[in-house]
């Protein structure tokens, strides 16, 4: 099976100079307090950090933790704050509602349990504590030729490439268990069409676990 992380890498280069480095930092400026990044992969987010208390960082891949692990001690973020644990989202191993913020990027694509995945975020979060997300999601109208492609080529590319997923309705899970504050859709550069079609914001935790829905 390809190692999703190690092929981003190598064929992401120019999507992530034309439009990903812009958006992680857009978004990776407003995390604060202590923070949690869900499978931060080569650590491509910890350049954009700024002013945090602390930063737990699970990454479920051995290879994947030992690049982090070397980037991190590269970065700005001081080592004293900044933990880098092993484990899945699904499964979080942290107290219940104790980050400020869980930061996740082209991550929830290739979640086993995006459901599950999502509860965890939000079972850690604190009151009022934001989500932060950045993701390549199926493509709308259901109906469009870029989804019925993905939908097409989801089964063998989910198999070859780690569980990827081209055509999930991420935005509406997350709308399903939290208040979308902000949230914008955009189309990644320098990819495939059916790559295109992402979306990034805030979502806020909502207390009582019940469908909410925000504006672009």
């Amino acid at each position: 099976m390809i190692n999703r992380g190690l092929m981003y890498a190598k064929l992401s280069f120019y999507t992530e100079k034309a439009c990903l480095f812009r958006w992680r930092s857009e978004l990776i400026k407003k995390a604060s307090g202590d923070v949690l990044e869900i499978g931060p992969g080569t650590g491509l987010n910890l350049t954009h950090y700024q002013d945090i208390d602390s930063l737990y960082l699970l990454e479920p891949d051995k290879s994947m933790r030992q690049i982090l692990t070397q980037q991190l001690a590269a970065s700005d973020i001081d080592n004293r704050i900044a933990y880098v644990e092993s484990g899945h989202c699904e499964h979080i191993p942290l107290e219940s509602n104790s980050i400020d913020t869980v930061v996740a990027t082209l991550v929830l694509c290739s979640v086993t349990d995006v459901e599950c995945c999502l509860s965890e975020i939000h079972r850690v979060l604190k009151p009022n504590g934001s989500f932060v997300f950045l993701e390549h999601v199926g493509a709308v109208p259901h109906d469009s030729a870029c989804r019925v492609w993905q939908n097409r080529i989801t089964p063998l590319w989910k198999r070859v490439v780690d569980n990827c997923h081209l055509n999930r309705d991420t935005e509406a899970l997350i709308a399903a268990r939290f208040t979308i504050a902000s949230i914008t859709h955009d189309s990644m550069r320098n990819v495939p069409p059916i790559f295109r079609p992402s979306i990034r914001g805030i979502a806020i935790k909502n207390t009582e676990g019940i469908h909410a829905s925000g504006n672009e």
